[in-house]
């Protein structure tokens, strides 16, 4: 077993051994976050990053975004209330093999 293996419990009459049953998930796979939702939602409402600036998002942050890199849930929470919209409006997650 390794730490990509989940349990799937199995109600009785089953014995011990077939109680517990391993589900794999695939391995080697990479989950991708794209902001580009974000850039179109800013389009959309005509915000600009100068805005976003004023609003409270720091200036790291705001590389951050443009450079593809992790930011905070708090973050994510500004960036609705500034746009008026959700979290989907925001970030994606693709899933890349």
């Amino acid at each position: 077993m390794n730490i990509y293996t989940m349990f799937i419990f199995k109600p009785f009459p089953y014995t011990y051994e077939e109680t517990f049953q391993p589900v794999l998930f695939p391995l080697g796979g990479v989950f991708i976050i794209s902001y580009t939702p974000l850039w179109q939602t800013m389009k959309d409402k005509n915000i600009t990053q100068y805005k976003l600036l004023k609003s409270g998002i720091d200036n790291k942050t705001l590389d951050s975004l443009k450079k593809g890199k992790n930011i905070t849930l708090n973050t994510v929470e500004k960036l609705c209330y500034i746009l008026n919209c959700t979290p989907n409006d925001i970030v994606s997650f693709d899933y890349d093999e």
